[in-house]
């Protein structure tokens, strides 16, 4: 899901576009948006690297 996402963010490929070696995009899009909405991507970025 997380190679999708950076995937879709790095080339500007438009959700329906991503490659279907990724899967549904419509999952990958709805995860985000939940991962955005419930604070994971947040505390994801907020970890120094190493820091785990």
């Amino acid at each position: 899901m997380i190679d999708a996402i950076a995937f879709k963010y790095r080339t500007g490929t438009p959700w329906m576009d991503l490659p279907e070696y990724f899967g549904s995009w419509k999952g990958a899009h709805n995860r985000l948006r939940m991962w955005a909405a419930d604070g994971t991507w947040e505390r994801e970025h907020a970890v120094a690297p190493g820091g785990r």
